[in-house]
């Protein structure tokens, strides 16, 4: 309840609101105050924790306001949320209503936020969450160069629902403190649906950041030259410490059935040099309820994706090309070499060969079945081959290479 000791002491709103605040204290009573755009200028405001004070506008708290809300704040329509000065103390900070707000301010900061709108709330700056994140409804667009922090650090600080009918989730980077022994998800995604990610087994504690980035199969593949990749979506993850390393859960929302086994967890280092820098795991593995493509292998910072090698293209022809066998033998008990069968039917072959990060190990221009597994670590490896054969006609083969057997 909000009664006179209780609110606030020498409290300064613009006379707007300041009218408002007299007003609904006469014929509401002292359980609640409403008001509309309330702009808190100076000394300080206290709302107590049986308080609560409804505003159906913007709210501006200036820079030299001492705001302590152990009650419940709710903003119930859309407008501008300046907070230039942190609200302490832990009570609640509603949002609701059909219509968008904007959250700026030198000094944003919460402690529990609610999400339940249909409209979306627009992340203008740095705006910290101390205890607790709830989203029921409604989108939240973290803009460029701002940032949504959950500081608490339990795994239960962020409650959303993951399912792909999802209304309520992050666009933009979301950051949340994490440590070495719980599972952390990040309700990411974009303008066609959620996206989210999960992070365990963290090596450290630390502070880590999520986005998902939407247009990543256009930039890759603007980029590649060696190398041909799908990529459903990606998502940037920054560890504040540069050695932190994680097991990642990516969704596969939006993923056919048919393609979900065979993608791997793909972790880019630079998109921009020629060829990409990358690691590809092809251990990765599908959770059982089939959602998640994950590994066992810790990762890194850096860009994080579903990857998946292209696809035999065989224009112009019905020929599949040779039926080649990728899995080769080191230890003598099976073949070690990566043979065509019938090469004496083409009229010229090349083929390259890359290591698991993207480096070419192997290149000809005149293939000869001289590809000897003998010579190369274990590992998967993965190649592109081009075959003209005695027509003039080209196929163009890409798989992976598995080399095995070396004691």
């Amino acid at each position: 309840m909000i009664r006179n000791p209780k609110i606030i002491s020498q409290n300064n709103f613009s006379t707007k609101g300041l009218v408002f605040l007299l007003i609904c204290i006469v014929f509401f009573g002292s359980e609640a105050v409403f008001a509309t755009d309330l702009n808190v200028t100076k000394t300080s405001l206290k709302i107590s924790n049986d308080a609560g004070v409804a505003i159906n506008g913007s709210l501006k708290i200036n820079s030299n306001v001492l705001f302590n809300n152990s009650g419940n704040i709710y903003c119930t329509s859309g407008g501008t949320l300046e907070l230039n000065s942190s609200i302490q103390g832990s009570g609640n900070f509603y949002l609701y209503g059909d219509e968008d707000y904007s959250v700026s301010g030198s000094s944003a900061l919460v402690s529990n936020l609610y999400l339940s709108r249909k409209g979306t709330t627009y992340i203008n700056s740095r705006f910290l969450v101390s205890n607790s994140l709830h989203l029921t409804s409604g989108l939240i667009d973290v803009l460029p160069g701002s940032e949504l922090y959950v500081e608490n650090l339990s795994a239960d600080a962020i409650s959303c629902s993951d399912d792909l009918n999802s209304e309520s989730y992050v666009i933009g980077t979301i950051s949340r403190n994490v440590n070495p022994f719980d599972t952390y998800f990040f309700p990411v995604g974009d303008n066609n649906g959620i996206r989210s990610f999960y992070i365990e087994s963290c090596s450290s504690l630390d502070k880590i950041s999520v986005s998902y980035l939407p247009d990543i199969e256009t930039t890759w593949n603007a980029a590649q030259t060696e190398v041909s990749l799908t990529l459903p979506g990606g998502w940037q993850v920054d560890t504040e410490n540069a050695t932190t390393a994680f097991i990642p859960g990516m969704s596969l929302f939006g993923v056919d059935e048919s393609e979900k086994y065979s993608l791997s967890v793909l972790n880019i280092s630079d998109l921009e040099v020629l060829p990409p820098k990358f690691v590809m795991d092809f251990n990765s593995v599908l959770t059982r309820d089939m959602l998640y493509l994950s590994t066992n292998t810790p990762n890194n910072s850096g860009l994080l994706a579903l990857g998946q090698l292209g696809k035999i293209t065989n224009p112009g022809i019905e020929n599949e090309g040779p039926k080649l066998v990728n899995f080769l033998v080191v230890n003598g008990t099976a073949r070690s070499t990566f043979e065509v069968p019938g090469i004496n039917n083409y009229k010229q072959i090349t083929l390259k060969v890359f290591s698991r990060h993207g480096n070419l190990v192997y290149e000809s221009g005149n293939y000869k079945n001289d590809f000897d597994a003998i010579n190369y670590k274990e590992g998967t490896y993965f190649y592109e081959m081009n075959l003209e054969n005695l027509e003039g006609e080209k196929i163009l083969m890409r798989n992976i290479i598995e080399i095995v057997g070396r004691n």
